[in-house]
């Protein structure tokens, strides 16, 4: 250790500072081993807790309203179409829900050009179109009660029907009454249908 007053006595500005020391870093103060300083401490932030929310109580949730019974769904079609002969027009519907049907299909040409109406399901209007293009024998199934054959003027019908898909076919080929193959003129009819869920 150099004392200060070896080194320098005369120097004031050395006299008024404390005795140096070596090493591989000087300091101008009495200690060389730094004062630490208060680090301040960090204030926690409110940090989200996994708290649950407040569970809503029954009065919170408004109850849902009672409704009246829901109007049933319903379907209309009403126009005029040609029927080729040898041919038919057809009319695809379906419901979800068990239905009533009720059609009207009127001659709107001479009481001598007949026709049948068919009411059948999807799958027998397919075995339909197989039987009258000779390709196959099997006869498609009908509903009897929702069906009218040979009719010259106009013909109404009403059937319950279970949910699923359907047509309707005008039909002026040799398959029921009206009509023979090669003999069939075209027929025009209106077609009315009112269709309703139950």
């Amino acid at each position: 250790m150099i004392d200060s007053e070896d080194y320098a006595p005369n120097d004031p500005d050395v006299q008024e500072k404390s005795d140096l020391q070596g090493g591989s870093g000087g300091s101008d103060g009495s200690d060389d081993t730094p004062t630490p300083t208060e680090t301040p401490t960090e204030t926690p932030t409110d940090t989200p807790t996994d708290t649950p929310e407040p569970t809503p109580t029954p009065t919170d949730t408004p109850e849902p309203t009672p409704t009246s019974t829901p109007v049933p769904e319903s379907f209309t079609y009403d126009e005029t179409h040609e029927v080729p002969g040898p041919g038919y027009y057809q009319v695809p519907f379906e419901s979800v829900n068990q239905f009533t049907l009720n059609w009207t299909v009127t001659n709107e040409l001479t009481d001598e050009r007949d026709f049948d109406v068919f009411l059948m399901s999807r799958s027998e209007f397919n075995q339909y179109i197989d039987y009258i293009d000779d390709e196959s024998d099997h006869k498609p199934e009908v509903f009897p009660g929702g069906s009218a054959e040979g009719v010259t003027h106009d013909a109404t019908r009403t059937a319950t029907l279970d949910p699923g898909e359907y047509n309707l076919v005008v039909d002026n080929t040799d398959l029921g009454d009206a009509g023979d193959w090669g003999e069939e003129d075209p027929r025009e009819v209106r077609i009315e249908i009112y269709g309703e869920d139950n």
